[in-house]
């Protein structure tokens, strides 16, 4: 298989660049930059040597500037400089054509500023393979360029300790606000924000703004994606002063939520959290625990069936919601880019516990229709083409026959929305 330069070894080329003419300097940017130490080249193999296999070299080691002085840097992979080239598609001529070009080692005798470390066997193995020599550490050997790297390896090493003196600090003020944020939400504070709260969540961050929400504590379910239950907050919702805890730390948290507004979209559903700092707590034993309590001392109220509206355009469902939310828990499917056949079996496979479905379709005056959904049919409970002019006595009839006791329901529409 062809060598190329490791990734600790392209981050050499950041830290280390000032020691190869025509890369710019660079601030330090990692901790872990290799070795750098002087060296004579005693000893080359290079016959058939080339970029994607490139030369050997045995070195005697005079003093090592940075590193372990007992590692045995020899024998030494003589690497090329990185080729630039995408790694998308290893097959491309123009990285096919670079790996076949020779490359020569340099002359037995030649004195160097070298860096390198080892190349790992296997990424987590504690055993190590060849010595790489990095090509972006790598002058001809003289006093001043002697002088020039100990200064810079000096400067190098101060920056060194700036950042990680600059990284404990804003680790602790992080952990500092976190405990802060924590003390504050105390079992009192818990019990009146899940009383506020329409569900409560407990679900950790898997992306920039969605959680795996793995446990309910209350309300239910509002989608299922693959069987699991992925739920999206808005991504600027949190507080400034937690918002960087919870999307970098990406702890498991309770989530207090509000939904005035669920949305079912493709992978996931779209809620809100009822306050940007208290809407939501580290997940530890005593949060939990503080939830359950409060649902022990304050029941909530028995779920309601659950409406789904989807409408094609996207228009404003206020109006509707507000009509149904006293009788149903809705939730709004974006789903849908045209209602068919599957659409109903989507519906009860995708969104649990789900008793009703209204279809809306495209324009002022769309088509609107309304279904009971079973286990394994449907049932047409309205049917309508609606006027720009008479919205409110339509949505009135509309929520009329949702409403409408299944025994009360006309025997002819059984099974007609199938």
């Amino acid at each position: 298989m062809p060598l190329r330069p490791t990734p600790l070894a392209l981050l050499a080329s950041a830290a280390l660049s000032f020691l190869c003419p025509g890369f710019a300097g660079a601030p330090y940017t990692g901790i872990d930059a290799g070795d750098v130490f002087i060296a004579t080249v005693t000893r080359v193999e290079d016959a058939g040597a080339s970029n994607a296999n490139p030369p050997k070299v045995w070195l005697e080691v005079h003093q090592v500037l940075r590193g372990k002085a007992e590692t045995k840097r020899s024998p030494a992979l003589w690497f090329p400089p990185f080729h630039g080239i995408d790694y998308g598609d290893d097959t491309q001529p123009e990285l096919k054509r670079w790996e076949a070009t020779p490359l020569k080692g340099p002359a037995v005798g030649a004195k160097f500023i070298l860096g390198g470390q080892f190349l790992a066997v296997a990424e987590g193995n504690d055993q190590f393979g060849d010595y790489e020599l990095f090509p972006f550490v790598r002058m001809i050997y003289s006093e001043e360029n002697h002088q020039r790297t100990i200064a810079e390896l000096e400067r190098l090493d101060e920056a060194r300790k700036k950042e990680i003196a600059r990284r404990r600090a804003t680790k602790n003020e992080r952990a500092a606000r976190k405990r802060a944020w924590r003390d504050e939400l105390d079992p009192v504070t818990i019990d009146r924000w899940t009383r506020k709260s329409d569900a409560v969540a407990v679900g950790k961050l898997v992306s920039s703004d969605t959680f795996h929400i793995e446990r309910m504590l209350k309300g239910r379910r509002r989608m299922l994606s693959g069987g699991e239950y992925y739920l999206t907050l808005p991504s600027d919702r949190f507080a400034p002063r937690i918002a960087d805890i919870i999307t970098s730390d990406r702890p498991r948290c309770v989530l207090f939520l509000s939904e005035e507004q669920v949305i079912a979209s493709v992978t996931s559903a779209h809620a809100d959290l009822v306050d940007p700092y208290h809407g939501v707590v580290l997940a530890d034993g005593a949060a939990i625990a503080a939830v359950e309590t409060s649902l022990r001392r304050h029941p909530p109220a028995p779920p309601r069936p659950v409406l789904v509206i989807s409408q094609l355009d996207r228009a404003d469902l206020s109006s509707i919601v507000s009509a149904a939310r006293p009788h149903f828990e809705v939730v709004i499917s974006h789903q849908f880019s045209a209602h068919g056949t599957n659409t109903i079996d989507h519906v009860r496979d995708r969104i649990p516990f789900a008793s009703a479905l209204v279809m809306v379709g495209r324009g002022a005056t769309p088509k609107v229709r309304a279904v009971r959904i079973g286990e394994s049919g449907s049932t047409l409970l309205y049917e309508s083409t609606w006027s720009a002019a008479n919205r409110k006595a339509e949505i009135s009839a509309l929520i009329e026959s949702l409403t409408l006791e299944p025994d009360r329901e006309s025997p002819a529409r059984a099974e007609a929305a199938d």
